[in-house]
């Protein structure tokens, strides 16, 4: 029973190891080898044996015999010579039979070893297909070879631009153009060739390069200052591509930073990004500023097909001065200095650090445009002032104002205080004002008060231009008796004129005991008496005359 057991498994041994390496009987001088093909082609396998009876083929475990492999193009044949069995096999290499599994057996069933007919048809396509640029004209196509089973070689690829076509065995191939058109996109195809023909095409498309005839519209803007402390800012290059073809687009950016003697100081190179919506390329880079007032930055665009011609310099510096100085919002407590910032002629003089102000030989700084001063500060009637941008480059170009900060002055207040009233002789009278000044601010304080006197009666005029500057104002009129006037009084100074103040006066002379007239002296009062004594008494004489006769 154990020996019986011991014989089983070397049995299923012996089973397994002819299953897998096929049969150790040294009867078989030939066995069947693999074989790779193409399509189109006829295989030929062979096995030879001795002390055999017959030697048949094997197609994937099936006998050759029958239509069925006749039709897929198998043939055998079979001849015995001196005792030497020899068969063989011929098979046609359609699709159908890649990857048929080929052995033989011989009259005792015995098998010989397994061969695989493997047949290869149109190549796959190329992989990893690429262009280069040598320069605007000529273009590096570069790939990978498809696969392809041993022995069966790749002949050779296939290259259309759609307007011509090439062979090359290697796999790379240099594309050349006459006279480029950067206008239009050109295709191309890359096929691998063996003995069945073209292979699945790979594609690929580009525009040769050419430098645009006129040079395309280049902006420099700067971007926000990175650190100030190392003077690093961003810096924006800005390319109008509207009227570029896209072979003309650049595709390397250059700037150089130079002193005003053409000395570089520093370069850098960059690839732009392109906005379809927009039609504009931007090129983003970081630059730190060299430690001048002023430097220039070149810009140099290039393609594949050569650099670029006529690009603008941009000149960096200080700024230029600001415009527009002007006083607003003056109020009692506060008054506000405004300007308009630089108008440049060049890059980055308009990105202000801060403004240095001069007021009256007062030192200040300004983050914007403006600056307001409170409470005493708006006490001085002028202002000197300086304002210089600075940014970073250093102080620009300063611009000097000279202010006199006044306002309208109020209306004087009335009615004024009517102090003497003067008999100057028979006719006339002398009348004397007193006109108070109020000041609330300093800055509408009257420089020139204007006063005058229109009496109705007589059309007569008079007018006092005095100062105002001082505080209550005193002025006498001299006037006919017994009229009614109009005193008007306007404040001046250099904001403006105040509303007038109009205010009705009378000349006429009281007669009470405390009145003017009772106050002058006797002999005085003879001038105005004797006149009207001299008149009465030529009157009576006259009267008593025509009586009498």
């Amino acid at each position: 029973m154990k020996r019986a057991s011991v014989d089983m498994k070397r049995a299923s041994v012996f089973f397994l190891l002819t299953s897998l390496f096929g049969s150790f009987n040294a009867r078989y001088v030939q066995q069947p080898s693999s074989i790779n093909a193409t399509v189109g082609l006829t295989v030929n396998f062979t096995c030879e044996a001795t002390g055999v009876n017959s030697l048949h083929f094997l197609a994937n475990a099936t006998p050759v015999v029958g239509n069925a492999l006749s039709i897929r193009g198998f043939r055998q044949s079979q001849n015995t010579i001196n005792g030497t069995t020899k068969s063989s096999l011929r098979v046609e290499a359609q699709k159908i039979n890649n990857n048929t599994n080929i052995s033989c057996t011989d009259s005792d069933n015995i098998r010989s070893t397994t061969a695989v007919l493997m047949i290869q048809g149109l190549l796959a396509s190329v992989r990893d297909l690429t262009t280069t640029f040598i320069n605007g004209s000529n273009v590096l196509l570069s790939w990978t070879a498809p696969y392809t089973l041993d022995n069966v070689p790749i002949t050779g690829y296939y290259i259309d631009n759609g307007s011509r076509n090439y062979t090359t065995s290697d796999t790379s191939f240099v594309l050349s153009s006459t006279d480029p058109d950067p206008c239009i996109l050109t295709n191309v195809s890359v096929s691998a060739i063996n003995g069945v023909g073209r292979g699945e095409p790979a594609y690929t498309s580009f525009y040769y390069k050419r430098v645009p005839p006129k040079t395309p519209t280049v902006s420099v803007i700067p971007g926000a200052l990175v650190n100030k402390m190392n003077r690093s800012l961003s810096l924006n290059i800005i390319i109008n591509a509207s009227k570029l073809c896209i072979g003309e687009y650049p595709n390397n950016i250059t700037f150089y930073v130079l002193r005003t003697d053409g000395t570089v100081v520093y370069s850098n190179s960059i690839s732009p990004d392109f906005n379809e919506q927009t039609m504009v390329m931007t090129g983003h880079s970081s630059l730190i500023l060299p430690d001048l007032p002023t430097v220039i930055i070149n810009v140099s665009l290039s393609n594949k097909g050569g650099e670029f011609n006529n690009v603008s310099s941009f000149v960096l510096g200080t700024p230029g001065p600001v415009t527009d100085i002007t006083l607003i919002n003056i109020t009692c407590n506060t008054v506000t200095v405004t300007w308009n910032s630089p108008k440049c002629t060049y890059i980055l003089c308009d990105i202000m650090l801060y403004y240095n102000l001069n007021i009256n030989d007062v030192l200040l700084i300004a983050s914007n445009t403006h600056y307001k001063f409170k409470d005493k500060n708006v006490d001085h009637l002028s202002w000197n002032i300086s304002v210089t941008p600075v940014n970073i480059f250093g102080n620009g170009t300063s611009t000097n104002a000279t202010f006199f900060n006044y306002t309208v002055p109020r209306p004087a207040l009335g009615p004024a205080v009517k102090n003497t009233t003067t008999i100057f002789n028979v006719s006339h009278i002398s009348v004397q004002y007193n006109i108070p000044v109020s000041v609330i601010c300093n800055t509408e304080t009257p420089e020139i008060a204007n006063i005058t006197l229109l009496c109705n009666e007589t059309g007569s005029v008079d007018t006092h231009i005095v100062s105002a500057s001082a505080g209550n104002i005193t002025v006498s009129f001299l006037v006919l008796k017994n009229q009614t006037c109009n005193l008007t009084i306007v404040f001046s100074n250099h904001a403006g004129s105040s509303e007038p103040l109009i205010l009705i006066i009378d000349t006429y002379i009281d007669q009470d005991p405390t009145s003017t007239m009772n106050k002058i002296p006797w002999w005085k009062k003879w001038e105005y008496i004797l006149p009207g004594v001299i008149c009465f008494v030529i009157a009576a004489c006259v009267i008593f005359k025509l009586i009498c006769h």
